[in-house]
């Protein structure tokens, strides 16, 4: 039995780097695949780079995001799997790495285990110089939304590869500017909690390391920071629904850290409103944190109180 992989890869502005993930895909050991890259809408090289692969190797197809389809990552990732063909389904980034037996090492858990629904590794980090260092995803539980709440493991898109069928009635968020993949995974997870799920060890894939930070640089309007944010409060809400301690405690304090970033960041009226619709908090920390905005606001110095929040009453509503 030989599957069809398709590995779903969006892009923009890569014309640089990309031709170093393509070679990866070429020099794998498994080789039934088809690889649709999806431009978001790149403004340099990137279709002259694609036009090289598409003439070296059928399997690769490239093709652009529709002018109907919401720009971003997440509207190229929805629409590669539309157009896809194979029965197994990996999502990979234009930036990143396939060590030679990514596809194969997975694969073969799915041959050797007619039920599994999902497959996932480790991988490692790389920087500009090739050096790699740190690895994620080392060990698994058995029980993935616990390990994803022990920070054990990481819902990046990269490790998964996951029967095309399972994922029907799913897609990515395409409103979501940051932590869209985990918001998508553990949607996956969280709804179909039977899934059957098999770890390796190996590191198959490298991570490229970036410098890019999310400030008022590159982001005034703040809609990375609120996206992370809206992405925590779904995730507080399934723990909170199912009276589960650790995630509650966990996710809401990643909520809050959300909202001090978004304050050093000047998003001051999302700050308010965020605050204000926050229902995990009881009135007298609501009136805690809006005393830190306006401090902030008036004076520069609110969100350094914000570092008290361990202070603040987490275990009650």
């Amino acid at each position: 039995m030989n599957p069809l992989i398709s590995i779903i890869i969006p892009t923009y502005n890569r014309a640089d780097i990309i031709s170093e993930t393509l070679d990866s895909i070429l020099n794998q050991t498994y080789q039934n695949w088809e690889c649709i890259v999806v431009d978001d809408g790149s403004t340099d090289a990137t279709a002259d780079v694609m036009n090289g692969y598409l003439q070296k190797d059928s399997r690769f197809k490239y093709c652009h995001r529709p002018q109907d389809r919401r720009a971003g990552g997440n509207g190229a990732r929805n629409y590669g799997f539309e157009i896809c063909r194979g029965d197994y389904v990996q999502w990979f980034d234009s930036d990143d790495i396939m060590f030679s037996r990514y596809l194969e090492a997975r694969i073969a858990l799915f041959m050797d285990h007619c039920n599994l629904d999902v497959a996932f590794c480790a991988f490692s980090y790389f920087d500009g110089r090739g050096v790699q260092n740190r690895i994620s995803n080392k060990q698994f539980s058995g029980d993935i939304i616990e390990d994803f709440v022990d920070d054990k493991i990481l819902l990046g898109p990269q490790a998964y590869l996951l029967k095309k069928k399972i994922l029907k009635n799913i897609q990515f968020d395409e409103k979501l500017k940051r932590a869209q993949d985990a918001d998508f995974f553990f949607r996956v997870f969280t709804q179909f909690p039977n899934l059957e799920i098999l770890h390796t060890s190996q590191v198959l894939y490298g991570v490229r390391k970036h410098q890019e930070s999310i400030s008022s640089a590159n982001d005034p309007c703040g809609i990375k920071l609120n996206s992370r944010f809206i992405v925590n409060k779904r995730i507080l809400k399934y723990f909170h629904g199912k009276g589960l301690s650790k995630g509650t405690q966990k996710f809401k304090a990643e909520c809050l850290h959300d909202l001090k970033r978004l304050l050093e960041n000047k998003n001051y009226r999302t700050v308010v409103s965020s605050i204000l619709n926050f229902e995990f908090l009881r009135l007298d920390q609501k009136l805690y944190l809006l005393f830190c905005t306006f401090t902030q606001y008036s004076f520069g110095r609110g969100a350094n109180q914000f570092k008290k929040l361990k202070r603040v009453n987490l275990g009650a509503r």
